[in-house]
């Protein structure tokens, strides 16, 4: 089937938008028909609200539910950007005629003379700074990150330098880094000598750069930060840790017999991660049957740990991603199902707290007129929804699901 609802849901409303409606394709992309998108739910004083921006030729826009549309004319074309978890502040890279092997090969890396410029979609401020080149992160506050090869830079939101950390791993991002998403704690794997793995550990940051703390190695692993920065998710091959945020003392830890698939999502608002696992020797992973895990671990408000796992074994499923999920466990999977190499389609499921499947549609971009460049997730889903927002051939879709019998 196409799509699946769970019994004693339903879907109370559907939107599809029209992503060429509201600008031009971006120049950098050729004739791709490419927009930037990111989409977000965010809080507002009447509730949480969907909201997307989009990046056109020359300007982004700002769509925002039960709001008029905004529009932020821009002083030259984007070649990339990348928005805070709350989707108020975007800094995007202008295009640049010439760009250096290291700067195609880094995602996020800024042009020759390393200008960004950082938009304040809620006052329209645009504030322009050369010299700043890396991976980038955004904290909600509008404080920017900048990852370099052999130091971390720390900017406060006009741009301003206002500390600097060493950096001894090349990666960018990815399974290095944790960032709260309101820019106040930064934690990434440190090393003094890159090639002995036994001496990897993570050292945490504030926003100016300061060491606050750092862990051995026996805490080491891939770090996934909480809302404000809290706690510190570890995930590692055989078990999933809790660190302390604000001194990195180990708070729990959570083992699991199975490999850790390094495929993971933190949760923008709250503390909750989701990762998958799979059971099955690496000499034998072919067999399709074989036993695989999805997990979504999360902390309550009363500070109680609580996982769920969600068992399948499956001919059909290829690989299974999280990509959104929410600060009560709610979550949200992009799965691949049929022969390796398509990526044209997939089924987006989405599950409660408690590892229940909600909801599940196949999603298809084949044919699509418009194709999307974004940064940082393309699927969402709310914090106490559930809704979810996501593109695909059709637009952009944002649907409601409601339990039976509920109503506004």
């Amino acid at each position: 089937e196409d799509q699946w609802i769970a019994p004693g849901y339903k879907i109370a409303d559907e939107i599809i938008l029209d992503i060429g409606e509201y600008g031009s394709p971006l120049s950098w992309y050729g004739d791709r028909n490419t927009v930037g998108f990111h989409p977000f739910f965010v809080d507002t004083p009447d509730g949480e609200k969907w909201r997307i921006v989009l990046a056109y030729e020359g300007e982004i826009v700002v769509l925002q539910e039960d709001e008029p549309e905004r529009s932020f004319p821009l002083s030259g074309e984007i070649r990339s950007m990348i928005s805070s978890a709350n989707g108020r502040y975007v800094l995007f890279v202008p295009e640049a005629e010439e760009q250096t092997p290291e700067e195609i090969v880094w995602s996020g890396y800024s042009p020759p003379e390393h200008r960004v410029v950082l938009l304040d979609t809620d006052t329209g401020e645009q504030v322009t700074a050369t010299g700043i080149s890396g991976g980038v992160l955004i904290g909600n506050d509008g404080s920017v990150v900048a990852i370099r090869r052999s130091a971390i830079n720390f900017y406060d939101s006009e741009l301003n330098l206002l500390g600097t950390a060493s950096n001894c791993i090349p990666e960018m991002g990815g399974s290095a880094t944790g960032y709260a998403s309101d820019g106040s704690l930064f934690v990434r794997v440190h090393t003094e000598d890159f090639s002995d793995q036994e001496s990897r550990i993570l050292r945490a940051c504030d926003r100016y750069g300061n060491i606050l703390w750092v862990t051995d190695h026996e805490h080491y692993g891939k770090p996934m930060v909480s809302e404000h920065g809290e706690y510190v998710f570890v995930l590692k091959p055989e078990s999933l840790l809790c660190l302390d945020g604000g001194d990195g003392s180990l708070l729990w830890e959570q083992p699991h017999s199975d490999r850790t698939v390094y495929l993971t999502s933190a949760s923008p608002g709250g503390a909750a991660c989701a990762y998958p696992t799979d059971l099955t020797p690496a000499g034998v992973r072919e067999n399709p049957l074989r036993e695989r895990h999805m997990i979504i671990g999360r902390i309550d408000r009363d500070d109680t740990a609580r996982m769920a796992r969600i068992r399948f074994q499956s001919e059909q499923i290829r690989s299974m991603q999280p990509v959104s999920v929410t600060g009560v466990g709610l979550s949200l999977w992009r799965v691949f199902i049929g022969p390796r190499g398509d990526f044209s389609s997939y089924r987006l499921c989405t599950f409660s707290p408690d590892g229940t499947l909600l909801f599940t549609r196949k999603v298809s971009r084949a044919g699509a007129q418009y194709t999307i460049t974004a940064t940082q997730s393309d699927l969402v889903i709310s914090s106490n929804g559930p809704r979810i927002m996501w593109f695909d051939n059709q637009g952009i879709h944002i649907v409601t699901l409601e339990e039976e019998g509920d109503s506004e």
